[in-house]
């Protein structure tokens, strides 16, 4: 049997390294790895305090700071639903910043 999920937006592969402030003396560091208009996935989350509907901000290097809620968690990664959705400019300035910078370090390496 195939499953298929319809989303309400299109999601964008991006490689970028996150803070998560959450409360007021937690700070998580994650990898931005998905973004959508609406939300993001960060995976790579060293901790598992997080809880479905907490406030989080996400803080993009060269980026907006993202203000969120934790839609659910599991196994180093969390799903997030943007408070106020991305603009779409916003979100392809975005994307390409996240996609730019990783090269850039890709290329560095090599």
């Amino acid at each position: 049997m195939t499953v298929i999920f319809i989303r309400a937006h299109k999601r964008y592969g991006v490689c970028r390294g996150v803070r998560l402030h959450h409360r007021p003396d937690g700070i998580v560091e994650g990898l931005l790895i998905e973004l959508s208009q609406e939300g993001c996935r960060v995976s790579n989350v060293q901790s598992s305090g997080f809880a479905i509907g907490d406030t989080v901000v996400v803080e993009v290097p060269g980026g907006p700071n993202l203000t969120a809620h934790v839609r659910w968690q599991h196994d180093g990664m969390v799903g997030l639903r943007l408070c106020e959705a991305l603009h779409k400019e916003s979100l392809s300035e975005l994307v390409t910043r996240c996609r730019r910078d990783t090269q850039a370090i890709c290329l560095k390496r090599a």
